[in-house]
């Protein structure tokens, strides 16, 4: 999703290739949101016609709400995989081409039907925003308006931003496109500070670092509202504007990034395009805001999803007052949960912005060989896997009931999948606050002063990856139990040979990683370190001299230690 773009110094047209991934962004997304609203057409005759109201006695039936609702849908699914087969069209037929002018000219006679398929995302995306409006009116008894507010504050946001990003790429088109970059000036940016280095290249780099997986907790909250099956509890509304919110702010960051792209890779020239970054700077810093608060929201309405949560689906154990009873005894573990990720996200995002700006206002950068883009790339498959498995539990939170005869299996099994989802959700956010902070920094010798600053975070975050696998085994290994009593040994055999087998292989892997380490990266020493080795070598071949023969064998297997 990183644009492969690079200022055009060397005469080659690279707008190919950033229109291709502009592409491929605009086509996930897209698909991201036919996924989501699948379910809501697939079962719009059981959950919106036939379903009855928690204080009613008849179904809903097909109410006004109910057709915009169906309608909003399959718009969304409709465009999001219309837009996914143009893109896989436009992908095969671009990888036939060879050479660079036979791309150029593909691309140059695809920019209507790009522009057809951004169209056709913003279309699917508002889609999906309007069917979370109508949550509240279609699917829930009482009714809930607060998602219908949130989604109309969101429309006016979004298109607000879009309005005035069509703006600077107006005035960016206007200028010559024979200006260089060099003739620009400097650049004032949101703390006053002035600069003359380009903004081009790293600003699309943080926007397509942040925006596909506030993406995928958008799609999160917009599940968490769907099944919201306590709509008449206390803190219902509450909950429902912060996942609202988690859910505004992750379009708002997918649709500005995939404008932006889009608009860059129409400007003809270098200038022209940072020009336009430039002059983005203030919603650049919005998406910024974006790109934390999405996960605070989340994570805030997950802190009272105890109080809401349906414990149980049993029709003895449908009254309001029996659920409270068990949100009561179960729903602190989301309550804890969601206060030590909301800590833990804060406290990560101060120290990368804090450690950025100590390497930046350093008067002279340490020399460092350290290779960035591949802490980059390691810290983005942490981030990209533990999203998953987040994803997969957050759901069995939401949704699986409790044994009530057996309190432990339910507090073991809801207590990992707790860990498992503040594990995950503070690996993602501490990966894209790495990046984008590396991407911030101007220089490749910063660049890579902070990512061997950041070094040892690597290693935190694998660490907080690999709990997570186990705390999601564990979890499994108590879910048979909760919901299938008499089939207890079920998950817990076949998740316990997982463990077992993950923890003998994972040993063997570090032990024969431990041996290559030392083979290949001895020769790599400090020179202090070699000159040490030279001098105690020479020294045990002095002493070897002197030694009876029934002692040289030792001390030549000394020598050949330290050699």
């Amino acid at each position: 999703t990183v644009l492969d773009y690079t200022p055009e110094e060397d005469g080659v047209d690279h707008r190919p290739e950033a229109m291709l991934s502009t592409l491929r962004h605009v086509g996930w997304s897209s698909t991201l949101a036919s996924g989501f609203v699948m379910y809501n057409i697939a079962t719009f005759d059981t959950d919106v016609i036939r379903a009855k109201g928690y204080q009613a006695t008849q179904s809903f039936g097909l109410t006004v709400w109910g057709r915009l609702f169906l309608w909003a849908n399959w718009v969304a699914f409709a465009g999001g995989i219309a837009v996914a087969l143009c893109v896989y069209t436009v992908c095969n037929r671009f990888s036939k081409f060879k050479t660079q002018e036979a791309r150029s000219r593909f691309v140059v006679a695809l920019r209507a039907p790009a522009m057809l398929c951004s169209l056709l995302q913003f279309l699917s995306l508002n889609s999906f925003l309007l069917a979370f409006g109508l949550f509240g009116m279609a699917k829930m008894d009482p009714v809930r308006v607060e998602s219908a507010v949130v989604a109309v504050l969101g429309f006016v946001v979004i298109w607000a931003e879009l309005w005035v990003i069509r703006g600077r790429y107006k005035d960016a088109s206007e200028v010559p496109a024979a200006i260089k970059v060099t003739e620009l000036g400097y650049w004032v940016d949101q703390m006053g500070r002035t600069s003359f280095e380009e903004r081009l290249e790293k600003d699309l780099a943080q926007l397509g670092t942040a925006a596909p997986r506030s993406l995928m907790f958008g799609g999160f909250a917009y599940n968490a509202v769907s099944f919201l099956f306590r709509p008449d509890a206390v803190f219902a509304p509450t909950y429902i504007v912060g996942m609202g919110a988690c859910f505004v702010a992750a379009l708002y960051l997918t649709l500005v990034n995939s404008t932006i792209n889009m608009y860059v890779v129409r400007l003809e020239s270098p200038g022209q395009r940072e020009y336009f970054c430039r002059s983005l700077a203030a919603t650049l810093g919005r998406a910024r805001v974006a790109s934390v608060s999405h996960v605070v929201f989340f994570l805030g309405a997950f802190v009272i999803m105890g109080f809401i949560k349906k414990w149980t689906y049993a029709a003895s154990d449908g009254a309001e007052p029996i659920q409270v009873g068990y949100s009561v005894q179960y729903g602190f573990l989301q309550t804890a949960g969601g206060l030590l990720s909301l800590l833990a996200v804060i406290a990560a995002v101060l120290h990368f912005e804090r450690s950025a700006n100590m390497v930046r206002n350093m008067s002279v950068v340490p020399v460092s060989q350290y290779k960035w883009r591949e802490l980059l790339a390691d810290v983005d498959l942490f981030a990209d896997s533990t999203s998953f498995q987040a994803g997969n539990v957050f759901y069995e939170v939401l949704f699986s009931a409790i044994n009530p005869g057996n309190m432990f299996v339910t507090y073991a099994y809801f207590g990992f999948s707790v860990i498992t989802l503040v594990l995950g959700v503070i690996t993602v956010v501490a990966a894209t606050q790495l990046s984008y902070w590396v991407n911030e920094l101007p220089s490749k010798a910063q660049k890579a002063c902070y990512a061997s600053y950041s070094h040892s975070f690597q290693r935190t975050l694998w660490a907080m990856y690999s709990m997570s696998v186990f705390s999601w085994l564990l979890a499994v290994c108590f879910s048979s139990a909760v919901k299938y009593e008499n089939l207890w040994y079920l998950s817990l055999c076949w998740s316990g040979t997982t463990l077992v087998v993950l923890v003998f292989v994972w040993g063997s892997i570090c032990r024969k990683a431990a041996t290559l380490h030392l083979r290949d990266f001895a020769p790599q020493c400090s020179e202090v370190g070699c000159q040490w080795a030279q001098r105690r070598k020479q020294t045990l071949l002095h002493n070897e001299t002197l030694l009876p023969d029934g002692e040289k064998a030792a001390a030549l297997k000394r020598t050949r230690t330290i050699t």
